[in-house]
């Protein structure tokens, strides 16, 4: 399973950190599932679980849940078998796989489900997409941005600005 994180856990680290800190702590690429029709869940959710942090910090309004990609290869899907588990009606059991070659380049392939969409153009079933940095999957309900660790502690760093920092 890959580690996942709420970004506004991430921001408060931003908060007390060095950049070049949160980069040792987070060197890999980064899927955020953007808010939209689902709202950040809550603690008591056992689909998703809340890294411990101090204190009683709970998810922020229009928060975005972070998956780490770590590893060579990730499916994305409903299932309890997935890395990557997206909770929601309009994703299948197993949606998507995410994949990296030797040049460290990612990709996607749908491996079922309904349309998939990467910036806005449709991905046939087995046909693997390249992502670049800030690429946008849209699939049923759900939204992911595809970034580069550059992408995501800059995004992270943003997140720290808006609270308060």
């Amino acid at each position: 399973m890959a580690r996942a994180f709420m970004i506004s856990f991430l921001a408060r680290q931003a908060l007390t950190r060095s950049r070049q800190e949160l980069a040792g702590l987070y060197p890999h690429p980064w899927l955020v599932w953007e808010p939209g029709a689902w709202t950040a869940p809550s603690p008591n959710n056992r689909m998703t679980i809340l890294p411990p942090a101090p204190g009683t910090e709970r998810p922020v309004a229009g928060d975005a849940l972070c998956f780490e990609l770590s590893a060579c290869s990730l499916r994305l899907g409903r299932a309890a078998e997935n890395e990557i588990i997206i909770s929601d009606a309009t994703v299948s059991r197993e949606h998507l796989e995410l994949a990296v070659d030797d040049a460290g380049r990612w990709s996607v392939t749908v491996r079922g489900g309904c349309e998939t969409r990467v910036d806005d153009q449709s991905v046939p079933v087995g046909q693997p997409r390249s992502l670049a940095p800030g690429a946008t999957i849209k699939t049923g309900r759900v939204v992911l941005t595809f970034l580069d660790q550059a992408a995501f502690l800059g995004r992270v760093a943003k997140a720290a600005q808006g609270l308060g920092a």
